[in-house]
This record gives structure tokens, sequence and C-alpha cells, in this order.
């Protein structure tokens, strides 16, 4: 299937890209990835057979453990970017006006 520049412009907002109409070969890169794609319908996967794995895929559980002084609070606060006041780490404010 052929995509129109309307349909590659609206796949390319969806997706969170934003290409200048200089950037021609940036669409024809979009263009052939959503060829690509389109191609996948094409495949008759009913005769395609699962994958078979060596081992399961299955991760082994462990028991959660809180180890409350495994960290002094004072080297936790030592790595923060921001400024300490009051033992606590101060935040951007998020209300404005």
């Amino acid at each position: 299937m052929d995509f129109t520049q309307e349909q590659i412009r609206r796949l390319a907002k969806l997706s969170g890209l934003s290409f200048d109409e200089g950037m021609q070969s940036s669409w024809q890169d979009f263009a052939n990835i959503l060829w690509f794609f389109d191609k996948l319908d094409e495949v008759d996967a009913a005769r395609l057979e699962g994958v078979k794995l060596s081992s399961p895929l299955v991760a082994p559980l462990r028991e959660d453990v809180v180890d409350v002084g495994a960290y002094d609070s004072e080297d936790l606060l030592a790595n923060s970017p921001k400024k300490i006041m009051n033992r606590h780490i101060a935040v951007d404010s998020i209300m404005h006006g």
C-alpha cells in the first residue's frame, strides 16, 4: 500500500514525531518503515510454528525484603541534585498563581 503524505503526517503526529517540510529524506524513511509494517499483513502466520525455547521464560520469584537500616538517610539525601531543606528534598513548585 502506498501511503499518502497526509496519512504519513497523521501517523507521524500520532507517533510523537515532527518533520519539517524540508526533511524529505526523513519523510521517505518513515514511509519506508510504514511500508515494511504493511508487508507484515501479507505473511501467512497460520503456517508458522511457534518458537521453541530451550528453557522456560519464567522469572524466579523472590521474597520482597525491606532492610530499613541498609542506608542512612543523610547519605541518601546527599545524593540528591536538589536543595535539602529540613531533611527533605526541595522540589520545584507545581502551583502557579
